[in-house]
């Protein structure tokens, strides 16, 4: 915080070229304080004549003055002396590059600005103050308050078509070619991405293998886990690089070992208690998290467990779509895509396909996150390693569609066929599978010896 200042000159030289420089290039600043700016701010006559030339141009044409406009303002210049002072300003201003603080100049200015403003309309207050006439007293302070708000109305459908045709969203890839096809590369700046799946089917699994992913491909990845401990989290990761359960790692460490001088990106594991911090808690952790490196991308296992915090209102259905926005909005601040997980209710156990009726406590999860995939195995695919994937939700293409999956948790290997099944045959290959294992099971049971019974 800077303390009140009431003349500029006290901020110095270098500040108020800055702030010129700002005005003339930055064209989005001079639209917001263009109705509180004052040339008679600045403390030099060379400065004041250069902001006049801002305003008066802005106020015709709506943008910013040119170096071109200004050369041919100076030469109406009378006095021979000031005329040299103007110039040596304008090539300052020009060629100024010491602009590292420049936003924290334009706020300080448009700050000031404000209070000038504002401190006009009190001390034009006094007069009306004696007469009583306190309606024009509020219209007075109202007007001051809201000046210097800013202008932009927002993306306006026929002027900004070419800001719409040239902007193309960032995603961060999955490294899953089913999901970055139908996502259009994967998720971006405040974006969440949802793992559904019951308890005991693997949703950490899938968590690691979208962080692995991303770490593989020189990405860094920071990993908040409220369930399961740092060091299992990373003996997980440990698995899915190699290939091998970690009981083999332990026994042979020069696999894990040599096998880790090939990651490209940087992964870092933070264990937090189960409800033990909120949503504010977790943004205050990555903001420091991002004061010493760099974050491109958040995995959460899993958002379920996060604490409601201050703001709880009692009501778990509220509680916890409050928090799925809430994560939405850190990731749109911090401008990092994030994925996480939900539990899904008991009774998706016995389902083949799991839809967004399954999604356990609250279904503004659904209507706040930007991409939901479910993940099921019943025991039958557990013995096979297969797995079903739907797409629930896709903000940024197709949905509803069902795909069969290789899953093997033994080894940590998690991969998404592009082939799309037809649910209908999932269920007759389902029974058809589980008739088989019965039989089989009966055969076996078949050939057993029978055990005598002395009693009989």
């Amino acid at each position: 915080m800077v303390a009140y200042i009431d003349k500029l000159s006290e901020f110095g030289k270098s500040f108020q070229i800055k702030v010129i420089y700002s005005l003339i290039h930055d064209v989005k600043f001079l639209q917001d304080i263009f109705d509180i700016v004052e040339s008679s701010y600045f403390e030099r006559e060379e400065h004041q004549w250069v902001v006049e030339q801002v305003i008066t141009y802005y106020t015709e044409y709506k943008k910013c003055i040119t170096m071109d406009v200004l050369a041919l303002s100076v030469k109406s210049v009378q006095s021979p002396s000031f005329q040299e002072s103007v110039k040596k300003t304008i090539k300052e201003i020009y060629t100024t590059d010491k602009l590292d603080d420049v936003d924290f100049v334009k706020d300080q200015f448009e700050n000031f600005c404000k209070n000038q403003k504002l401190k006009k309309a009190i001390l034009a207050s006094t007069d009306l103050l004696k007469r009583g006439e306190y309606d024009e007293i509020k219209v007075l302070v109202d007007n001051a308050l809201k000046a210097g708000m800013s202008k932009e109305i927002g993306h306006n459908w026929t002027e900004h078509v070419e800001a719409r045709l040239t902007n193309v969203r960032k995603a961060s890839p999955v490294y899953m070619k089913v999901i970055d096809d139908i996502t259009a590369g994967g998720l971006g700046s405040g974006e969440i991405g949802v793992v559904a799946a019951p308890s005991g089917i693997g949703k950490t699994w899938v968590l690691c293998q979208i962080g692995y992913n991303a770490v593989m491909h020189g990405h860094n990845v920071l990993h908040i886990t409220l369930e399961l401990s740092d060091d299992y989290v990373a003996r997980r990761y440990d698995t899915i690089l190699t290939g091998k359960p970690f009981s083999v790692l332990q026994e042979d460490s020069s696999i894990l070992k040599e096998k880790l001088k090939a990651v490209r990106g940087n992964l870092d594991i933070r264990q937090f208690p189960t409800r033990s911090v909120s949503t504010h808690g977790l943004e205050a952790f990555i903001e420091k998290v991002i004061q010493i490196k760099p974050v491109d991308l958040i995995v959460l296992d899993y958002a379920d467990l996060l604490d409601s915090g201050k703001k709880s209102t009692g009501n778990s259905y509220d509680d916890m779509g409050n928090i799925y926005e809430e994560l939405r909005g850190i990731s749109g601040k911090l401008g990092i895509p994030i994925w996480t997980a939900t539990q899904t209710n008991r009774d998706s156990l016995s389902s083949d396909v799991i839809g967004a009726s399954g999604i356990a406590d609250s279904y503004k999860k659904v209507m706040t996150a930007d991409f939901i995939m479910s993940v099921i195995r019943k025991d039958i695919d557990k013995l096979n390693n297969k797995a079903r994937v739907h797409i629930i939700k896709n903000r940024f293409g197709p949905d509803g569609m069902t795909f069969s999956a290789s899953m093997d948790t033994n080894i940590g290997k998690f991969h998404i066929y592009e082939t799309q099944v037809d649910n209908k045959k999932v269920e007759e290959q389902q029974e058809t599978l589980e008739k088989q294992q019965l039989k089989q099971k009966y055969e076996s049971y078949k050939k057993k010896p029978t055990v005598s019974n002395d009693f009989g």
